[in-house]
């Protein structure tokens, strides 16, 4: 089941529209594995526990951060009070679209802040906050920079872990975020080269010669890996694994996913039978 936050907040703003949400909160329960299709940050202010995002274990602490992508599966698990800064956002209201090229190519989505860092980017927040909460003048401007600084001061920490995919053209490097953050979803080939404003025959050999895959095979395996990822977990049945990695066909899901790593889903299940 997909699980969603439900905003303290009542008081919405035109970026709200949007999903942009920045808020202080205090948490003392566990949230279970669950994803959504928006962005996600953290900045953990007082508290310790852990967090699980995509299989991988991370013990926070106060000046740990760390980045949800759309569909990554998260879980989080306190071991006392947690203070933290809650920020959420879709890709729409990020106008740079190079920003959200290099946040697709992130290899490493949890940081430890330095005193420095921490009080920099608490700094970013606190006046994010601020301008989100109130029907100033120019608050749709101010909001936008500071999200985006916030964002590329993340990407600058980041930077020894980030996958570049600065080799590909500028459109399939827009292709290839796009797809990494849709790929549940019905994407074409077609309705992609038409986002591009490229017919699908010339879009398809430009994605195959950029990447060295076919664009099927490389949305299969986003698709495949992420269904890995979810067998992990007790809670979803086989089925269900197929639904949610954005196979239209179970039949197809249990070929390709034995193609590709030479067992049936069944055999990375843990704790529950097909």
């Amino acid at each position: 089941m997909k699980h969603t936050e439900k905003s303290v907040d009542a008081k919405k703003s035109d970026f709200e529209k949007h999903e942009l949400t920045v808020r202080k909160r205090t948490l003392k329960q566990a949230y279970d594995a669950h994803w959504h299709d928006y962005f996600e940050i953290k900045l953990i202010l007082g508290g310790n526990g852990t967090v699980t995002i995509n299989g991988q274990e991370h013990s926070f602490k106060k000046g740990s951060l760390y980045l949800i992508m759309p569909a990554n599966i998260h879980s989080f698990e306190s071991e006392s009070t947690v203070e933290l800064y809650n920020v959420t956002l879709r890709e729409s209201i990020v106008f740079d679209e190079s920003i959200i090229r290099k946040l697709s190519g992130f290899s490493e989505l949890f940081f430890e802040l330095n005193d420095e860092e921490f009080q920099n980017v608490y700094y970013i927040l606190e006046l994010l906050s601020a301008e989100n909460s109130n029907d100033n003048e120019y608050k749709n401007q101010i909001t936008k920079n500071l999200l985006e600084c916030l964002l590329l001061t993340l990407i600058r920490k980041s930077s020894d872990s980030y996958v570049s995919c600065d080799t590909y053209s500028t459109s399939v490097q827009i292709a290839i975020s796009y797809i990494k953050t849709h790929f549940r979803e019905d994407i074409t080939l077609e309705k992609i080269a038409s986002l591009l404003g490229f017919s699908a025959g010339y879009f398809s050999t430009l994605f195959s010669k950029s990447t060295g895959k076919t664009y099927i095979k490389y949305l299969n395996d986003l698709r495949l890996d992420y269904a890995k990822t979810l067998l992990s977990y007790d809670k979803f049945s086989i089925n269900e694994v197929s639904s949610m990695s954005g196979f239209k066909s179970y039949s197809n899901f249990l070929k390709a996913f034995k193609a590709k790593y030479g067992t049936l889903p069944k055999s990375h299940q843990k704790g529950k039978e097909q």
